[in-house]
């Protein structure tokens, strides 16, 4: 499967996972003495068989995108140490190098 298919597929499940808990929702909602709607058990299973693909997609396009990452960045030794500027989050995964004095 393709980065952008993946990437396609991701925003699908996440709006089919938006329009299962709006149907929950609603059908949590109904009058006392009446039956609901929809069966909530097979609304829970459906949610939970569309999170658990969305985890799954998402593992992937994260690895894939880590990989084409790590294949175009240059060798760790050409890498000033502790410059990790576009991960955004001070997390880097070189090791600290001691500063020359």
């Amino acid at each position: 499967m393709k980065l952008a298919e993946a990437l396609a597929e991701r925003g699908d499940l996440t709006r089919r996972v938006e329009q299962l808990k709006s149907r929950i929702l609603t059908n949590a909602r109904h009058q006392e003495g009446e039956s609901p709607a929809e069966d909530a058990a097979a609304l829970l299973l459906e949610l939970e068989e569309v999170l658990d693909r969305t985890e799954v997609l998402v593992r992937r396009i994260n690895r894939r995108i880590l990989l084409r990452h790590w294949a175009t960045r240059p060798s760790r030794t050409r890498w000033p140490a502790g410059t990790c500027s576009e991960f955004g989050t001070g997390w880097c995964p070189l090791p600290r190098m001691p500063r020359r004095a």
